[in-house]
């Protein structure tokens, strides 16, 4: 199973959205994909519909002893599970600063499941807290989704940063798979802050995703814009933006 986390230390750059698409493209594809919901908000769990209980919480910080990853995977779809977050992984987050090697918490209750899926996507929170690391820490890759904007890239430099610590310090197989413009308009000031990620060396996916409200209009009746609006642009480019992520999954680890 290969490992991607899709984060950001800003909120707002679509990282829900682009877990819960390329899960449901990738699980159309013949993939095994599980998703984990690790933003206390719980907003990736709601855009599936997923059920509340048992929930990752349960698993890594509030739950019974001996309570596995297993019991709190819930099925969305042919082929598309996922491990939903709850109002209590919030407080979960605090009570794991006093477990014993707690940035791998995640990694741990993730290793049995690795022969039953493919792909796990992770969604992370919008901050450095522990959930967050957790996430990094279990990973082999990591998807930073960003709008072309100054204050955006910032906080994407910023995040840089994180990964390269947390690959120095936790997990040294850390890939940075890509840096993916999301919301993009056909506007001079978004061409010229591209052009400011790739002077700087950021790996940019060839993928890009566009704005459209046809993507919130499908998250509000809990769907992606693959299945409510095929023909939509942004479908296609979600579908391109997963083509690249396969071929990531496939290369020699």
């Amino acid at each position: 199973m290969r490992i991607l986390a899709i984060g950001s230390h800003k909120g707002g750059v679509s990282k829900t959205t682009t877990t819960a698409t390329v899960g449901q493209i990738l699980a159309r594809r013949g993939r095994r994909v599980l998703m984990v919901d690790t933003d206390p908000q719980g907003g990736l769990s709601r855009l599936v519909g997923a059920p509340h209980s048992p929930s990752l919480a349960d698993v890594i910080g509030l739950g019974a002893p001996g309570l596995t990853m297993a019991t709190a995977v819930a099925n969305v779809a042919e082929r598309l599970d996922i491990v939903p977050a709850a109002r209590g992984l919030a407080a979960c987050e605090l009570a794991l600063t006093a477990r014993v090697a707690r940035e791998q918490v995640l990694a741990k209750a993730l290793a049995p499941l690795a022969d039953a899926y493919d792909v796990c996507l992770i969604d992370c929170p919008p901050s450095l807290g522990l959930l967050a690391v957790n996430a990094l820490a279990a990973a082999a890759g990591v998807l930073v989704p960003t709008r072309a904007s100054a204050l955006d890239l910032g906080a994407v430099a910023d995040y840089l940063e994180t990964i390269a610590t947390i690959r120095a310090e936790i997990n040294p197989g850390l890939q940075l798979v890509g840096v993916l413009v999301v919301m993009a308009t056909k506007t001079n000031a978004v061409a010229d802050a591209i052009e400011a990620m790739r002077a700087a060396g950021w790996p940019l996916m060839r993928a890009t995703v566009g704005q459209s409200t046809r993507v919130q209009e499908a998250a509000a009746v809990s769907q992606v814009i693959t299945t409510y609006d095929p023909t939509n642009e942004r479908a296609a480019e979600y579908e391109h933006l997963t083509t690249e992520i396969n071929r990531w999954i496939n290369a020699p680890k």
